[in-house]
């Protein structure tokens, strides 16, 4: 009962949202009015260099053409790893458009993905996402922002290396259907204090895409949030504030859920227009009620449990944005969902990504990303954990005004104890040409 209520409320909030994205104008490359931190919900700055920040009051459509090879995309016990290379066709529209009171950005991108040993099914990739920034006043601002993503690219994942839907596990083989849905409202009610609520809905479901295996499917996840700021600012260059965030964490298929209560303590030091750093931290309450974990033969098998616990919850993020320098660092302890192998975890994460322009028509880009994730369960000698790490660098070509060539590699590491998988480790390598057109919108 609980499960298709909270599936008529997702669809609901799926189509309130995508609705007004469509109809009033948001951006998620640039923000008007009182600012969100980022620890609440609030946009964390885009890692590219000054020199390239994309433009408002533009129309483009582009469209991808990309290969990847995959020294690894699934262990069969009896023949070992099966390497494969993936073809895709992505084509994309998008408009950002500004007007005095209203910041609007929608993009959209379907695509078909095939696999050259027919290794997988086919698919047909979607990814939305829009939303709007309203400023009814200099000191009110309204942002709604709307995500839905299918794939089974495990590299293109909703959240980002650390986002609201948790760390991502890199499972290839298997179609992701991801909706992230939050809006936030912020008043600065005097010259130096803020005030903001905010709430999100996250939806991650799974469906397995290789050929000749059963239909099975890793652990799905809903997330209902909301968080509380409050922010003062006690310098030109430093704004401290208190924040809560409450999480609901339901895994469906077997009747398991999470529910979390953080208290942190923030502090946002911005040492010149290029480079901000933020830090939270504070103590995090969950009681748990059963758990769940995707084991050996694609079976979910829950745990019958009932806990609650405290823990300590926080992180840092820091940005940089030069002229031809662009660098962003980010570090989060607290709980998530385990990425379709795990129900509710403890999860330590991290990211580094550094992207320099090297002269007028080379990019270069280094990224790095790393997470430990244990079940919220038993004592923890004896709870599952997931290890996620790698790291990866691509070079960028511009060919033209309106082409341009990518290669990348990337190394991704995984381990699993405690719980029956097996993972191997992944090289994955491959190159794609982008083809782009603009077109300036009048305001």
């Amino acid at each position: 009962m609980l499960s298709r209520k909270m599936n008529r409320i997702s669809f609901r909030l799926f189509l309130l949202l995508t609705g007004l994205a469509m109809i009033m104008p948001l951006t998620t490359s640039a923000q008007i009015g009182p600012q969100v931190p980022a620890s609440a919900g609030g946009q964390v700055p885009a890692t590219i260099p000054t020199s390239e920040a994309p433009s408002n009051n533009v129309f483009e459509f582009g469209v991808n053409f990309g290969a990847n090879y995959d020294s690894n995309i699934f262990i069969n016990s009896s023949t070992g790893p099966s390497s494969d290379i993936r073809y895709g066709v992505t084509p994309r529209f998008a408009f950002t458009k500004s007007l005095p009171r209203f910041l609007f950005n929608l993009r959209y991108s379907p695509g078909v993905e095939v696999s050259e040993h027919r290794l997988y099914r086919s698919l047909f990739s979607n990814n939305f996402d829009g939303g709007f920034t309203y400023t009814p006043t200099d000191r009110t601002a309204f942002t709604v922002r709307q995500q839905y993503n299918l794939s089974t690219n495990p590299f293109n994942s909703l959240g980002g290396a650390i986002g609201p839907l948790g760390q991502s596990t890199f499972v290839p083989g298997f179609k992701e259907t991801s909706l992230l849905s939050n809006a936030n409202l912020t008043h600065q009610f005097s010259e130096f204090n803020t005030l903001g609520i905010g709430g999100s809905f996250a939806d991650r479901k799974y469906e397995n895409q290789r050929q000749g295996q059963p239909a099975t499917s890793l652990i799905q996840s809903r997330i209902a949030s909301g968080n509380a700021f409050f922010t003062h600012q006690n310098s030109p260059k430093n704004t401290i504030g208190l924040q809560y965030q409450g999480q609901a964490l339901e895994f469906p298929q077997q009747n398991a859920r999470t529910f979390t209560h953080a208290f942190s303590i923030l502090d946002v030091i911005t040492f010149s227009s290029h480079a901000s750093l933020t830090l939270f931290g504070g103590p995090d309450y969950s009681l748990t009620s059963n758990q769940v974990i995707f084991s050996l033969g694609g079976i979910i098998i829950q745990i019958p449990i009932k806990k609650n616990s405290w823990s300590g919850a926080g992180g840092a993020i820091f940005s940089f944005q030069g002229a031809r320098t662009a660098f962003k660092g980010e570090f989060n302890r607290g709980i998530s969902e385990g990425g379709g192998l795990l129900g509710a975890v403890s999860s330590t994460s991290g990211h580094l990504e550094l992207i320099e322009r090297l002269s007028r028509n080379w990019d270069w880009n280094m990224h790095g990303t790393g997470a430990v994730s244990t079940l919220i369960s038993a004592s923890t000698s004896s709870s599952p954990q997931l290890l996620n790490y790698g790291g990866g660098t691509s070079l960028s070509r511009t060919l033209g005004k309106n082409v341009s060539l990518q290669f990348f590699y990337e190394r991704r590491n995984q381990s699993a104890s405690n719980f029956g998988q097996t993972f191997g480790n992944h090289d994955i390598g491959g190159a794609s040409l982008d083809i782009h057109f603009l077109r300036p919108l009048g305001r």
